[in-house]
């Protein structure tokens, strides 16, 4: 018996996880997956479309919403994969998607585990959630950091995206693929860029304007080069109190990850199509003001533009940053609110720029295996995780801003594009939800 599982187990006796654990005499299984940072909210929500209702499932999450958590574990039921009412754990821990490849691949001198969140040590009082029909207790805040070894990976991008450097002297190595089964498909990961609300237009007599809406791709290329490097050259100022402009806080702060994330190898693949991100060392000065300041996960980047008021990242589009919101890309959005999109019956109304093919800033989030386990049952359980997550996206807590494959009408064998369309040759229109 596994450290994980007497420990659950336990648990179970002390009445904590009993509904998880009584009905079944089947041996319990426990996978643990890692990697892709801004897969997080999505990895840590997929089990909901694939654990059963009854006994009532658990999740244990490290922080208080799925924005600001790194680790997941549900504890519940499955039926799936070839498994029928099988007693599961699923465990997550985002870091990067470098780590989606290297800690199960056969590549040498990379860690093979990670931090995984085993019991309710440390996590504040359960409170119970209601998810697409599914009915579970959550609890947040959860301090457990135990390693565990990986069973499969996640990454925002293909490894033939990698390369990227930063910050200076910081780069990732060829995440070699070897020993794995080729990568799964699972959905389509929007990003977006968040900007500080203090980022502000000024209006002609000096006073501010409404907050930064959107940016041109040449623009944002300029930006994340170190070309402009005050917010005034594009015609902004920015505001620390909300009233006046403040010209000691002119300059951009560049929120950045780290060599190896996913995020920054979508982000160089996607929008820097005629240069690289400017690459130099951590908190160089950028601008009045302003910073370039690197962080290992997205939630450090949420971070970086919640507390700069002249702030710009990138980061998964479902993500929420206090005082900042994230921006169109050359007049498109990776997602429109429910408000915007009433009367729109199209199952993509909220996520049509991406699906049509007009927002560029997207890319496919895969899953890596091995290519047997032990027992067969953990790659029974890994295959159940992928499959709900491709079919069930859109009750997925994040698939109102993610997208299925089957709802794509263009699609791209790489990361960088190009993007193709589909559509049956004859008919016409093929895909009136594309309408403008």
């Amino acid at each position: 018996m596994s450290r994980s599982t007497h420990k659950l187990i336990l648990l179970s006796v002390a009445g904590l996880l009993a509904g998880a654990l009584a009905e079944s005499a089947q041996a319990q299984i426990v996978v643990n997956g890692a990697g892709s940072s801004a897969g997080r909210q999505f990895a840590g929500g997929a089990p909901i479309a694939m654990c059963l209702n009854a006994p009532k499932p658990i999740h244990l999450r490290s922080g208080a919403d799925d924005t600001s958590s790194s680790r997941h574990t549900w504890i519940c039921n499955v039926t799936g994969g070839g498994l029928t009412n099988q007693p599961s754990v699923i465990r997550y821990s985002a870091s990067e998607s470098g780590d989606g490849y290297t800690k199960i691949s056969t590549q040498a001198g990379f860690s093979k585990t990670a931090g995984y969140i085993l019991d309710t040590t440390g996590c504040g009082a359960p409170v119970e959630r209601t998810v697409s029909g599914i009915t579970f207790d959550e609890y947040s805040n959860c301090t457990g950091n135990v390693q565990e070894t990986v069973d499969f990976g996640a990454s925002d991008v293909q490894a033939s995206s990698f390369g990227q450097t930063g910050p200076t002297g910081n780069s990732f190595p060829d995440p070699q693929t070897g020993g794995l089964l080729a990568p799964d498909q699972v959905a389509v990961l929007p990003f977006s860029l968040f900007v500080n609300n203090g980022v502000r237009l000024q209006t002609p007599n000096g006073g501010l304007g409404n907050v930064l809406e959107n940016l041109s791709r040449p623009q944002i290329e300029a930006i994340f080069r170190r070309n402009p490097q005050d917010w005034p050259d594009l015609g902004y100022v920015v505001t620390s109190n909300g009233t006046t402009a403040d010209a000691t806080k002119s300059g951009i702060t560049l929120c950045l990850r780290e060599a190896g994330s996913g995020s920054a190898a979508a982000f160089d693949q996607t929008m820097m199509l005629q240069s690289s991100v400017a690459t130099v060392a951590n908190n160089t000065a950028n601008g009045t003001g302003g910073l370039v300041i690197y962080s290992p996960s997205s939630t450090g980047v949420v971070n970086c533009v919640r507390d700069n008021v002249n702030g710009i990242g990138y980061l998964n589009a479902e993500s929420v940053v206090t005082n900042a919101h994230p921006i169109q890309v050359n007049g498109y959005s990776a997602n429109y609110t429910a408000a915007e999109v009433v009367g729109n019956t199209s199952p993509i109304a909220r996520k049509r720029d991406i699906a049509c093919g007009r927002y560029d800033f997207w890319t496919t989030w895969v899953i890596n295996r091995k290519t047997s386990y032990s027992p067969a049952t953990k790659g029974q359980l890994i295959q159940a995780f992928i499959d709900a997550a491709r079919t069930e996206t859109n009750n997925v807590p994040s698939g109102s801003h993610w997208v299925a494959l089957s709802e794509m009408n263009v699609s791209k064998s790489s990361d960088a594009g190009p993007i193709g369309f589909s559509g049956t040759f004859g008919v016409v229109p093929s895909n009136l939800e594309c309408r403008p």
